[in-house]
């Protein structure tokens, strides 16, 4: 962030899982006031990674790939949930190397609290017979919830999105009138991007976006080492800052 600040340049982080249709519409009715209160959300990242997978050489080695399943897998679907939901507020979580023989995990549990007081879990394997991302927010007002399938594209495809209490579904579907599909993962990220490569627009994805996620997932690696909460933002004096390697397990 220095750098590109000296140099006066970008640097674009790459969130192609945002520019999905079905996230799209779960943001314009949060934005519109009709969703109320976040109460809960789900994420099921469950996939599938036999060993031949980890014949190249750079994956499951802590050396090389750095960290594992929650990692070099989820980390869209937890971008998914703070760019819905906002801010995580503290984490535990626990990762295990459980499906293959490994150095890095293949497993996760993982509870969020997040800034707003909504209470979220994330659950993450590869060894999942049938492949998903599923992502569940319930609302005060309503609940919206993905197909989870095709797994890799969770903020695309038929979302569902259903009214509770005293919010009837016709405002759900008011306000979601008039909603114009977009172009969607690598190609709705690039036509996003376009204005401020044209210099007619800002950047939408910035290296703030990254540092959320590099934060998050620092706080999950040290909170599965120590058994420990961790509070977000971290401290600036906080051990984990200097590296999560020392806390893969």
């Amino acid at each position: 962030m220095r750098a590109a600040e000296a140099a006066r340049r970008a640097v674009v982080p790459v969130y192609q899982y945002r520019y999905g249709n079905g996230i799209a519409r779960l943001r314009r009715l949060v934005e519109a006031g009709v969703t109320g209160r976040p109460l809960i959300a789900s994420l099921e990242t469950h996939w599938n990674r036999l060993p031949s997978y980890y014949d190249v050489p750079w994956r499951g080695r802590k050396a090389t790939e750095l960290g594992g399943a929650m990692l070099g897998h989820a980390i869209h679907a937890h971008d998914l949930l703070t760019f819905t939901l906002g801010p995580v507020r503290r984490v535990f979580a626990k990762v295990a190397a459980r499906v293959n023989a490994i150095e890095t995990e293949d497993c996760a549990a993982i509870c969020l609290e997040m800034a707003s007081g909504a209470l979220v879990t994330s659950s993450v394997t590869l060894g999942a017979a049938e492949e998903q991302t599923k992502l569940r927010f319930c609302f005060a007002d309503l609940t919206a919830e993905n197909p989870g399938v095709p797994p890799y594209r969770p903020g695309e495809g038929a979302w569902r999105f259903v009214a509770r209490g005293s919010r009837a579904q016709e405002e759900i579907d008011a306000a979601l009138s008039g909603f114009v599909p977009r172009q969607e993962s690598f190609a709705g990220l690039i036509e996003a991007l376009h204005p401020a490569l044209s210099g007619t627009g800002s950047w939408r994805l910035t290296l703030q976006d990254a540092y959320q996620s590099l934060e998050l997932a620092s706080a999950i690696y040290y909170s599965s080492s120590t058994n420990a909460a961790v509070e977000l933002p971290l401290a600036p004096d906080h051990p984990v800052r200097e590296g999560w390697a020392a806390f893969l397990g």
